[in-house]
């Protein structure tokens, strides 16, 4: 016969045999965990979880997919923290980690996640009333076919629509196009300087009127100084024809 100190009361065992069941089917059920990122592969991350652990117990780096839409592409880096939410069932079906539907068996605690970034007071403020979009190599805005490309960079700015390229840098902007148009006043605060484009100079043509100031010269010569030496024309009432080359 067992000795009496050996037994425990059934009230006693029951709960510590529901306590146990609990505590085993919330360790198989996914966990939401803090973690940073240690390598990024396009939408898909791998994680190590930020947790006190005992030393008996060694939490894996798991890789899963990163939050957000295929349209919008977050410049994820190493070191980015966030956190680990779990979906009651397995993901790597519409990952791309996996293939085929997910049914209703236990995904396991660590293979259900999906890393989302979280907000940090340490970030560079910005604008709160406005859309603010950065990374460190900058910004890329196109179709989806990239018939159109805007990219912004440290060092400029460049539009990209077929043969068109609009390219900014800190000292000058550069347009090449088949054709540009400005519609409206222009103020030129600079001066023109016409290069020999194609090997051969281009004409510019002008509806007038035209107003200048000031001189104007055409193969070195002044229009405000230049004279023309015409034969048999005295001075005081005489006069020229000028319909006639001089």
């Amino acid at each position: 016969m067992d000795n009496i100190d050996q037994k425990i009361p059934f009230a006693q065992s029951i709960n510590t045999f529901t306590d146990r069941k609990i505590y085993d089917a919330l360790q198989a059920a996914g966990q939401s965990w803090p973690c940073h990122v240690v390598e990024v592969n396009g939408p898909i991350v791998t994680v190590a979880f930020d947790l006190i652990t005992p030393s008996t117990i060694t939490l894996p780096q798991v890789t899963v997919p990163l939050f957000g839409p295929e349209y919008i592409r977050y410049p994820i880096q190493v070191g980015d923290l966030g956190v680990c939410f779990a979906a009651s069932v397995s993901l790597r079906g519409v990952s791309g980690l996996g293939t085929g539907k997910a049914d209703f068996s236990d995904p396991g605690n660590l293979t259900s996640l999906v890393f989302f970034p979280i907000g940090n007071k340490n970030w560079s403020e910005v604008d709160s009333q406005a859309v603010t979009i950065y990374g460190p190599n900058g910004v890329v805005l196109r179709d989806t076919n990239s018939d159109t490309v805007i990219t912004l960079t440290p060092t400029g700015i460049n539009i990209v629509r077929g043969d068109t390229n609009i390219s900014i840098d800190e000292s000058s902007v550069n347009i090449t196009a088949s054709s540009i148009s400005l519609n409206g006043a222009i103020q030129l605060n600079g001066t023109i300087s016409q290069t020999n484009y194609g090997g051969h100079g281009t004409t510019a043509n002008f509806i007038g009127p035209i107003n200048v100031i000031n001189d104007v010269t055409a193969e070195g010569k002044s229009l405000a100084t230049h004279t023309h030496a015409v034969p048999n024309v005295q001075t005081g009432g005489s006069t020229v024809d000028t319909t006639s080359p001089l």
